[in-house]
């Protein structure tokens, strides 16, 4: 049987998938990133993703009060929450310290 793309489909057995996974040293080593370099990586690949035609598109890095916006189109990139992964609290009890 052959479909539209012409690709041979064997009824009779069933497909063959073969992946070879990477070696350990194969992969770079992981980065942290600050905020300031994940604002400029997301800004970059908005600017190639969405194409405007005749228009540049700005990406601003949050809206202080009082600061007026720019000329349309634009993106607001706006870091709405932080919150600690952990912290270390204590509480005390009558008897007890609670870390």
């Amino acid at each position: 049987m052959t479909d539209d793309n012409q690709i041979q489909i064997n009824d009779d057995q069933p497909a063959k998938i073969i992946a070879k996974a990477p070696e350990d040293g194969e992969f770079p080593e992981l980065k942290i990133l600050t905020y300031k370099e994940m604002y400029n990586l997301v800004g970059k690949f908005l600017q190639k993703a969405i194409l405007i035609k005749g228009a540049k598109l700005q990406i601003v890095k949050g809206l202080g009060n009082r600061i007026s916006t720019p000329k349309t189109p634009y993106i607001v990139l706006e870091l709405v929450d932080e919150n600690k992964l952990s912290t270390s609290e204590t509480h005390y009890t009558d008897k007890y310290k609670i870390l």
